[in-house]
């Protein structure tokens, strides 16, 4: 219902009780009164049409949660420099590996005859921590993994390593210095890689990196390299050792190291799990 006409144009509308003004020079543009509010008075138009849109406290949320990713992105790229200058991960970096020999077009049996001296001396020692603890190979293993002796063993004996190792190291050294954040490690199949991903929210599948928490990592010591969520999406593919999606084949073990304590064990055939273990 009109409150009033000048030759022939509304000046008021009713809606819902509520008069609505319109601006109608040439009889062919309407405008709403807070939309010319917002034009005559906004500085940086896109925060104002969304104040427009959203009631105030929706518009608080709204900005409460951009300036919560924007502080968690700050700090993720924060910790994605701290962890590529950590003197573990530079020295990992820098010990030869056989498959990164291989790859390079490099000669590559010494080392890789040494690497299987070194994983041979790594069960024997795994196997030892279960026999005189009572534990099982897990959590011998995540045990040994976070040991001196370890650290010793790549670093001052044998002076070599794969993906594998690496990742194993990088697991204890990630939960040490990002205690509050979950790290795992990551093996394929297919391709043959392992590495390790820090932060991500275990509600998300390993198999969908879009899904993932935009503040989460991919650490990568075989090539010495960490990625954000982004900069690994343009990378995961097989011909890039990578590969996580939802038509994976072959097995894909995943260690989750929750706490200094507490870490699960899955195996995946295929996107499908076989088994789950949890060790104290």
């Amino acid at each position: 219902d009109s409150a009033g006409a000048v030759d022939g144009l509304n000046l008021y509308v009713y809606v819902g009780n509520n008069p609505l003004k319109y601006r109608d020079p040439t009889g062919h543009v309407k405008t709403k009164i807070e939309q010319e509010n917002a034009e005559e008075g906004a500085v940086g138009g896109i925060n104002n049409i969304a104040a427009i849109k959203l009631d105030a406290g929706e518009y608080a949320k709204a900005e409460e949660s951009v300036l919560s990713l924007d502080l968690k992105m700050e700090r993720i790229k924060a910790i994605q420099q701290e962890i590529l200058h950590l003197e573990v991960f530079k020295k990992l970096g820098e010990l030869p590996s056989a498959t990164r020999l291989y790859y390079d077009n490099l000669p590559y049996r010494d080392v890789d005859n040494k690497i299987n001296v070194l994983r041979a001396d790594i069960r024997n020692r795994i196997a030892d921590i279960e026999k005189k603890h009572g534990v099982s190979s897990n959590r011998a293993t995540m045990r040994f993994t976070a040991s001196d002796e370890f650290k010793d063993m790549l670093f001052k004996q044998y002076k070599v390593g794969n993906c594998g190792e690496f990742t194993d190291m990088m697991m204890s050294e990630l939960n040490k210095n990002y205690p509050e954040m979950i790290v795992e490690k990551v093996s394929i199949d297919r391709p043959n890689h392992a590495f390790n991903v820090l932060n991500r929210d275990q509600s998300t599948s390993i198999f969908n990196p879009e899904k993932w928490n935009d503040d989460s990592l991919v650490v990568d010591p075989w090539k010495r390299t960490v990625y954000t969520k982004q900069e690994f999406l343009l990378v995961n593919s097989p011909e890039n050792f990578y590969g996580l999606n939802d038509r994976i084949r072959g097995k894909t073990e995943i260690e989750v190291q929750h706490n200094e304590s507490l870490m699960s064990f899955l195996l995946f055939k295929g996107i499908k799990l076989k088994a789950e273990e949890s060790a104290l």
